[in-house]
């Protein structure tokens, strides 16, 4: 997790968070991240791109 971004549309600070699937960060918002009440920020390890694409979620989505 990164500290602390700077939103220049906004112009406040926003946290980041650091995806360990993609290797890219993100805002900690559920705009970008699926909640995990069991994780410490709240938010799952891996952004909600890098989950759609988890073999499990595949798998539960497949129509037969």
């Amino acid at each position: 997790m990164k500290a602390i971004g700077w939103d220049d549309v906004k112009g406040c600070a926003v946290l980041e968070k650091y995806c360990k699937k993609c290797g890219d960060f993100y805002p900690m918002t559920s705009e970008f991240w699926y909640r995990d009440k069991r994780s410490k920020d709240g938010f799952r390890h891996c952004c909600k791109g890098c989950y759609s694409e988890l073999p499990s979620v595949i798998k539960r989505l497949q129509i037969f």
